[in-house]
């Protein structure tokens, strides 16, 4: 196991306690402590359908430092958070987090990455998609225009892809009839990257291909 964030030099009390991140799937995580996380993702797993997996564990001196920082975790992500400590988190979202969070923590001993590179970033591509579907089939279940739906993909897509904010916007359309599976025109996509250029949220188009038609 690779250490990837921070590490003290100085020794750990002789029951350290772990801030750990249990993934289900690709998604959501789940942001505990332990004194034997190990134990505790199996403790877990019995109860769980899909896969458990280990994603980093951040060592304390002790218990009541670990308190302080699961907490510290816990309102950080307070924004996506689910139910009791599961977050809609991917893992790429958590790794700086970590290693800014423990640094500015006294108490850490040492932040530790469970699961291969190339695994965790298979993970991503997979909870990204998970994420972006949901939000496409929320917005198609408020009956959102096809306008509104492609803006919200956009802006979606853009979390994961800044690059998508700079596409020309036949490549958008692309993206997102295949991401969406529905008929979404043309002047729909148009519209919504002039609505997000308007407000300060993407660029606007620079194509010059006609955009009548109703959105």
């Amino acid at each position: 196991m690779a250490t990837v964030s921070y590490s003290n030099p100085s020794t750990s009390s002789p029951q350290p306690t772990f801030v750990y991140f249990i993934s289900a799937g690709a998604t959501p995580i789940k942001i505990g402590m332990s004194y034997d996380p190990i134990e505790r993702l199996a403790a877990l797993q019995t109860a769980h359908y899909q896969k458990l997996n280990l994603l980093y564990t951040i060592e304390c001196k002790e218990r009541a430092q670990a308190f302080e920082l699961e907490s510290a975790f816990h309102r950080w992500y307070d924004d996506v958070h689910i139910r009791n400590e599961w977050f809609n988190l991917i893992p790429k979202q958590i790794a700086n987090d970590i290693h800014l969070l423990t640094k500015l923590a006294h108490s850490v001993v040492s932040a530790t990455q469970h699961i291969a590179t190339p695994e965790l970033e298979r993970m991503e591509t997979r909870a990204e998609e998970r994420i972006l579907r949901r939000i496409v089939e929320t917005a198609y279940s408020k009956n959102m225009s096809a306008r509104d739906v492609a803006r919200n993909w956009i802006l979606a897509a853009r979390e994961t892809n800044p690059a998508v904010m700079t596409m020309r916007t036949d490549d958008l359309l692309v993206l997102i009839q295949a991401g969406t599976q529905q008929r979404i025109g043309r002047t729909s996509v148009h519209n919504a990257r002039r609505d997000l250029s308007q407000i300060g949220q993407g660029a606007p188009e620079t194509d010059n291909h006609n955009t009548d038609g109703a959105s």
